[in-house]
């Protein structure tokens, strides 16, 4: 499945595939100044299950290897091996004398199973081409940020930190209970009779374009907007999309928050809930996500966007409680056991972690919210393992749209936990200051500077676990 109905990469789908859209793409001159790349030895080679690895180790390597998980790819999107989040935080690690390591998994999509053993069949070719490393640091983006978790969990004898970057921390029934809560509103409310399918998706590509047609159509009547906020909301839909643009979380800037909530469910959460979801289910042999007794007036006041979805509805002349009525009459849907059994194993989090884990994410992230950091927070704290956790946020918008400069500054907070034993400051304005330290060429977003974002933030409650 191509990213879009038109094969266009949208700003979107390049997000959800774990890129950092910032100038992180746009190599400075300086940066292109200080290539040593005649000093790297690169190491390409295959897996047995036809995954490709790429290994890279600088001249002067420090032992450390950074073991990198990349993001979603859809079917028939390039699926190369890759081995950090952009460029410019690959090049800094090399001169830092890291080690770089990743593959591209054996399939694309939701591929965690091909993943995890992939990445662990990675660090095997590393140690039988290159040596054993003192240590290994697992991360990586969105998708990667879960499979790098997971491998935390998991191989504590073959990873000694790990640093998730916008991961699905909820877990994978969690996510796609999510989703699926979204997609039910807008289909029960707005779906004309030829809309998309939430479940049993036999042609993805005509699903995300019956979707998008369907969002674009809601979007032009006070009526749909309200519905669409409605939706947004029960997934906790950020209220902004541009990183560019100002937070209009508070205030009286409902009309903001609501063209940002609508531009999620239009193109990025249209492709996975509507798209990517066929090809999980076809992994999964049926449908995992299930609502049956779901309670759409609680998720609505545990998403804290009451005021902003009554707003709209006012102004649509309706009354959303009518319409949370109706949702509560109308048809739910059911989860196929053996497929709920597939996405539990593939992957649901125990909490339970012996190794440093630092997670990172954006504040303004509607495809993955916060309150997925939250639900992991809730899990180690059960399982006693509070102590080795520590979780950042970067408030900017988007989905994974962190500097190099903050990639690297949680990096190396990492680094300091496994040098000294403990953990460093992690208050926003150490964090600020560190990044900003690195210096302009790394502090780039869109082609001009931007200053590092770290800032205190504490997540909403995960919406549902189940």
């Amino acid at each position: 499945m191509p990213p879009s109905p038109t094969g266009r990469r949208t700003v979107a789908c390049r997000l959800i595939a774990g890129a950092v859209v910032t100038a992180t793409a746009f190599v400075p001159m300086a940066a292109l100044a200080a290539d040593r790349s005649s000093e790297i030895r690169t190491i390409d080679g295959a897996l047995a299950d036809g995954a490709t690895y790429r290994i890279e180790v600088p001249q002067h390597w420090n032992g450390t290897v950074a073991l990198y998980s990349h993001g979603l790819r859809f079917p028939g999107e390039d699926n190369p091996a890759e081995t950090s989040p952009s460029d410019l935080s690959r090049r800094t690690l090399l001169d830092e004398g890291v080690a770089l390591a990743g593959s591209s998994y054996a399939r694309t999509g939701f591929a965690l199973p091909e993943a995890i053993d992939d990445q662990l069949a990675t660090l095997a070719a590393f140690r039988d081409q290159v040596g054993t490393p003192t240590r290994t640091i697992a991360w990586g983006e969105s998708l990667g940020g879960m499979i790098s978790l997971a491998l935390a969990e998991q191989r504590p004898d073959r990873i000694d930190a790990a640093l998730p970057i916008c991961g699905l921390l909820a877990g994978s029934v969690a996510l796609w209970n999510s989703y699926l809560d979204a997609a039910y509103v807008m289909t029960t409310l707005l779906a004309p009779p030829d809309g998309p399918k939430l479940t049993d998706i036999d042609d993805p590509i005509a699903n995300i374009g019956a979707a998008q047609s369907m969002v674009s159509a809601a979007a032009k009547t006070p009526a749909g907007r309200a519905r669409l906020s409605l939706a947004a909301a029960v997934a906790q839909v950020a209220g902004r999309i541009d990183p560019s643009v100002p937070s209009p979380e508070t205030g009286n800037d409902v009309g903001s928050r609501t063209e940002a909530r609508i531009a999620w469910l239009g193109d990025a959460f249209s492709l996975l809930a509507f798209g990517e979801r066929g090809e999980m289910e076809a992994r999964a042999g049926g449908n995992p996500s299930w609502n049956t007794g779901v309670d759409y007036t609680r998720l609505l006041r545990l998403s804290q966007q009451t005021a902003d979805v009554r707003a709209n509805y006012r102004a649509a002349g309706l009354d959303v409680r009518d319409d949370l009525a109706g949702l509560r009459r109308a048809p739910r849907v059911s989860a196929d056991p053996g497929a709920v059994s597939f996405l539990r194993s593939n992957v649901t989090f125990s909490g339970h972690i012996d190794v440093p884990v630092l997670t990172m994410h954006n504040v303004d992230d509607g495809l993955v919210p916060t309150s997925h950091e939250q639900a992991y927070r809730a899990l180690a704290r059960r399982a006693g393992s509070s102590s080795e956790l520590r979780q950042v946020f970067v408030n900017r918008a988007g989905h994974c749209t962190m500097t190099a400069a903050e990639q690297l500054t949680g990096f190396h907070a990492l680094t300091h936990r496994l040098d000294t034993g403990r953990w460093p400051s992690l208050t926003a304005s150490r964090l600020n200051a560190e990044a900003e330290a690195l210096g302009p060429d790394l502090n780039t977003g869109g082609g001009a500077p931007v200053a590092p974002a770290f800032r205190w933030h504490d997540p909403l409650p995960f919406p549902r676990r189940g």
